[in-house]
């Protein structure tokens, strides 16, 4: 509380910017084992450790919100340069007709105008060349060949129940396909398409530059499940669609597991459109397996698009009736529990079986709050017994939770003012130890 003289050195001046125009590019050379520049050849760059480890052509990364790629073309002589990158360890990719990918992690790119990372040298791609069929052997066109890891990792995943993965081939007429972007050595298929359940295929390539030809992946028939979403506003169907996952013991599956899977979940997740009328067809079931079947937002946020109750069906039926769940909401504010003064930051999270942040309609956590008023929409219990959970954080103010909020169907719960308890706060300011440039 008292004045205080301190003999402080004074602060070391922050490294200097770099002058309009001249941020840190890399360079370099993309070449075949001959020397030769690789023309038309796709160069990828990213900060390295973003991207949740997946290769950077992974068609799930693009428009992400929580990750950057930087993508440029190979001039004749095979030369490139990508500006962008801030400066660290930067990840490389080469992506080129006829060669094998090349990936390269953690080149450092310091913050100089230019690092050239010299000749990135590619070798001749395997080939991969072949039909995919069905059980009766006709050949199926628009199938989708995705790279799949040959390790404990997939590259294919639906998120949102769309596919996403590293695209190699799409089969044209008579479902012939050819490929020739593949690593010598095991490599692993992912086929897809509407009408049929997934198919992994897998085999080994000795050399590169080997043709394996005469490849045939044959599809097993699949089935649907088709019904209708009753109760629905019309202005809301045309938004929807009903995603069916692998049912487990019970209806909604176990815990996280069950959520996890239907949410990121492989090739056995399927989803089908609601029409106008509320009516929807999902295919590409296999014949033997039972579904949980759940109406979505197409375009929802992770864990809380749903939009009615589990319904568990076995693929074949029809007449499915899924009743629409209109929302449950938290309403309250948050202020100073000192002063009384409404809190303007903080995080808010809330859910049912675990919470989860509120996100603002152009992406990320929302974390300004006018005037510390929350709505927390799209909550919908299962049933009287459910109970929501509710986190609040601000820096300086102890964290606030509750696990024991009743929440009725399709209304809002108020509760009220939300006082935050003051805490002490340590501040901590990060510098390069060599020029003391805050980082």
């Amino acid at each position: 509380p008292e004045r205080v003289a301190l003999d402080v050195a004074p602060e070391p001046s922050a490294a200097p910017e770099s002058p309009a125009g001249t941020e840190p590019e890399i360079t370099g050379r993309v070449v075949d084992a001959l020397g030769n520049g690789v023309g038309a050849a796709t160069v990828l760059a990213a900060v390295g450790g973003g991207g949740f480890g997946l290769p950077l052509d992974h068609s799930g990364l693009e428009g992400s919100r929580w990750f950057t790629r930087f993508e440029t073309e190979t001039e004749p002589d095979g030369s490139f340069a990508i500006r962008g990158p801030k400066p660290g360890l930067v990840r490389l990719a080469v992506r080129a007709p006829g060669f094998a990918p090349l990936d390269r992690n953690d080149v450092p790119l310091p913050a100089a105008p230019a690092h050239d990372v010299g000749d990135l040298v590619v070798e001749p791609s395997p080939v991969l060349d072949g039909r995919v069929v069905d059980s009766l052997g006709r050949g199926i066109a628009g199938a989708s060949l995705w790279k799949e890891s040959t390790s404990s990792g997939a590259f294919f995943m639906r998120v949102g129940g769309s596919r996403s993965g590293v695209l190699l081939a799409e089969t044209g007429p008579g479902g012939a396909f050819r490929i020739d972007q593949i690593e010598t050595g095991p490599w692993k298929l992912r086929v897809t398409t509407e009408d049929h359940p997934d198919r992994v295929a897998e085999g080994v390539t000795e050399r590169p530059g080997q043709v394996v030809a005469g490849l045939t992946i044959e599809l097993e028939d699949g089935y649907s499940i088709s019904g209708h979403l009753t109760g629905a506003p019309p202005a809301e169907l045309g938004d929807l669609t009903v995603r069916a996952a692998p049912a487990r013991d019970s209806v909604g599956g176990s815990g996280f597991a069950m959520v996890f899977e239907g949410e990121f979940g492989g090739g056995d997740v399927r989803e089908g459109a609601v029409g106008p009328d509320g009516a929807f067809v999902v295919k590409g079931l296999r014949g033997t397996g039972k579904y949980s079947l759940q109406a979505r937002r197409k375009r929802g946020e992770f864990f809380h698009s749903t939009q009615s109750a589990a319904v568990v069906a076995q693929a074949g039926d029809r007449g499915v009736e899924l009743a629409w769940q209109p929302e449950s909401a938290l309403v309250f504010q948050v202020v100073d529990g000192q002063t009384g003064d409404p809190l303007i930051d903080f995080d808010v999270s809330a859910g049912i079986q675990w919470p989860m942040p509120l996100m603002a309609e152009s992406g990320g956590p929302l974390r300004e709050h006018a005037d510390g008023m929350v709505r927390y929409g799209n909550l919908r219990p299962k049933s009287d017994k459910d109970r929501a959970m509710l986190e609040i954080e601000a820096v300086g103010y102890r964290k606030y939770e509750r696990r024991d909020i009743v929440l009725r169907a399709g209304q809002e719960t108020d509760l009220g003012v939300i006082e935050l308890e003051r805490v002490s706060v340590v501040r901590v300011t990060v510098r390069d130890r060599k020029t003391g440039a805050p980082i």
